[in-house]
């Protein structure tokens, strides 16, 4: 019988709000999927109670720093932002970012100058 200890860390990074949208139901879906299949699940953060952007990606960053994940794992975002977080605290493993359209040309268009330079060093670091 195969020890649990040997199966594949599937680490889900990111804070989904609590509306049904589809970034959520993707999230929901594929970790069911993932768990059913026998993958091993770590959230990142551990807690969905956060406020917003800047929070989620703090708790992103404390999470990533007092956790030493295991080298058989592989991290997914949604944001390039939200992995970029992650990585600067994880060096290597492998990584997967699911974009779900043109999020820099967003940040440009309504959140001026300095979030849309902050977003683009993000999103370049993120998904190197």
């Amino acid at each position: 019988m195969k020890d649990s200890s040997d199966n594949l860390k599937i680490i889900f990074i990111g804070c989904p709000g609590k509306k049904w949208g589809g970034t959520r139901t993707y999230t929901e879906s594929l970790s069911r999927y993932l768990k059913d299949n026998g993958f091993d699940l770590i959230w990142i953060p551990d807690s969905k109670q956060v406020k917003g952007s800047m929070s989620c990606l703090a708790k992103i960053k404390i999470h990533a720093m007092k956790t030493k994940f295991p080298k058989n794992s592989v991290a997914i975002a949604q944001r390039p932002d939200d992995l970029f977080v992650f990585r600067v605290f994880q060096r290597g493993g492998k990584s997967i970012c699911v974009l779900h359209g043109d999020n820099l040309r967003k940040m440009k268009l309504k959140k001026g100058l300095f979030t849309y330079m902050a977003y683009r060093l993000m999103e370049r670091h993120g998904l190197n």
